[in-house]
């Protein structure tokens, strides 16, 4: 009888055994995946959140540049509170013809490395994550794709945008978190060997905002559709930002 009590014992703490060993296992297992999770929607945040930046940056440079774009534009926001779709400015189907023939040239300077050359301009933004290998085309292709696609990005305008052509203009993305600042990037008037243009780095804040700076903010909105559900954000208010 002990004989055979000893050995269900020894069968029961071999079993609690495998059983512990298995829950640990399915806990490090748990564990890695949440990591490798986390780990990916840092670098899709960090992608998107370049490729917003980029978006406003080459927009302020059109602006401040392109006297017609900039008109077209000014045109368009009176009808649409201050906002445009990343897909009606540079989308197949865009209703601003003047502004996407500007904001692709300067995009393909940009990825190209064709004069003028970006590093010679003071602050610009880390440039947005694709194949080292990719082609001045593809790139570019990519760029728009992930901009008008797969995401539902939106160019807002908290000051509004005047005629004037010799007023600063500042640009932005939203921080994909609730921060109520991020960096920018002012374009204002002055050295005469970057096409009249300096561009200089600050940081965009409600303070910032109340000095009546005509800035653009590249931020998602969200949508019903399954790209701009934006759920891995959770309560992240894309609105507000920077209040």
């Amino acid at each position: 009888m002990k004989k055979t009590f000893y050995i269900i014992s020894l069968f029961l703490l071999g079993f609690a055994s495998c059983q512990t060993e298995s829950i640990e296992t399915l806990e490090v297992e748990k564990t890695k995946a949440l990591y490798i999770g986390a780990e990916n929607r840092s670098s899709d945040s960090e992608q998107l959140e370049r490729s917003m930046q980029w978006m406003s940056f080459i927009s302020g440079f059109v602006l401040k540049n392109n006297k017609l774009a900039r008109t077209e534009i000014a045109n368009k926001l009176i009808l649409s509170n201050n906002k445009l779709t990343a897909l009606e400015l540079i989308g197949p189907n865009s209703t601003t013809p003047i502004f996407k023939t500007s904001f692709i040239l300067r995009l393909e300077y940009y990825i190209a490395g064709v004069v003028p050359n970006p590093d010679s301009e003071y602050g610009k933004p880390e440039p947005p994550i694709v194949p080292s290998s990719a082609n001045t085309e593809t790139q570019k292709q990519q760029f728009i794709t992930n901009i008008t696609v797969n995401n539902c990005i939106e160019l807002y305008f908290p000051n509004g945008l005047g005629k004037n052509m010799k007023e600063k203009i500042a640009s932005t993305a939203h921080p994909l978190n609730n921060s109520n600042f991020n960096n920018g990037f002012i374009r204002h008037l002055g050295d005469t060997n970057n096409n009249g243009i300096t561009t200089t780095e600050t940081i965009v804040d409600e303070n910032f905002l109340n000095s009546n700076t005509i800035t653009i903010i590249a931020r998602p909105f969200r949508t019903g559709g399954n790209n701009c559900a934006y759920l891995e954000y959770g309560n992240v208010n894309f609105v507000d930002f920077p209040l």
